[in-house]
């Protein structure tokens, strides 16, 4: 049950509310975090017990811990574009001197073979990502990241932007997002979710007929101005150890 400004909402009802209003059963905050003004969160429309939290006075904003500074590596664009060609599983480190944009093909790791994929600038997703539960593929870009609608993307994913990432995916599996700017969510289904966003998170509620509802399983977290629109469910992060630890670890190849 929710309590919001002194009255009793079963979780059936649908809510438009401002977040600083909302909290568990227990009283407490669920942690979707900003540091920015309450004010700053708005156009909200929530359903459902234990789903979207409020500001916390005390919220601090993890630290990014990867370095975006780009060293004079060979660079592995041709390597990993054979590679993608070639649908082998792929292992290891592959750096990219420029932007980086997986067209087509699969990036799959497996059996503990971490695959990074660390770019100058911007990589874009368009082909699949697959890994099993031990494994992670990890995306660095010291520009922006974005992952677009098209392929699967299933397993442990991290993702790490200098600036921004904009997520148009849904994700299946253990999913990590941080970025230094800004963060738009705009998908069906984020499963086992811990976003960062030093600057704002806008997230998009979905009405088409096979996402009727944005779906984020976990925290969502922004340094400045978090912004919620259109029907989205977000839930406590308790569930993410179906999967895994909490919150994710950060593995490197």
């Amino acid at each position: 049950m929710l309590v919001h400004n002194g009255g009793a909402h079963n979780g059936n009802d649908k809510l438009t509310v401002h977040p600083s209003y909302l909290y568990d059963k227990n009283g407490n905050a669920i942690p979707i975090y900003t540091t920015a003004k309450p004010n700053n969160i708005f156009n909200s429309t929530i359903w459902g017990p234990n789903i979207i939290g409020t500001q916390q006075k005390d919220a601090q904003l993890p630290v990014i811990p990867v370095s975006f500074d780009w060293k004079d590596y060979q660079d592995d664009q041709n390597t990993l574009s054979e590679a993608l060609n070639s649908s082998a599983d792929l292992s290891g480190n592959y750096y990219i001197s420029k932007n980086f944009s997986q067209n087509t093909g699969t990036i799959r790791a497996l059996n503990g073979n971490h695959v990074r994929i660390y770019a100058k600038d911007d990589i874009n997703v368009y082909g699949n990502l697959i890994t099993d539960k031990q494994t992670n593929i990890i995306i660095i870009a010291g520009r922006n990241v974005r992952i677009d609608t098209q392929g699967t993307i299933k397993g442990n994913i991290q993702i790490f932007a200098e600036k921004d990432i904009v997520i148009n995916r849904s994700m299946q599996g253990s999913v990590l997002c941080m970025s230094k700017g800004d963060t738009i969510i705009n998908v069906g289904h984020l499963r086992y979710a811990y976003i960062v966003s030093y600057g704002d998170m806008t997230v998009y509620g979905n009405y088409s007929k096979t996402n009727p509802v944005t779906l984020i399983e976990g925290a969502i977290m922004a340094g400045q101005k978090l912004e919620v629109n259109g029907p989205t469910l977000i839930f406590y992060p308790e569930i993410i150890s179906k999967w895994g630890t909490w919150p994710p670890d950060i593995t490197y190849p």
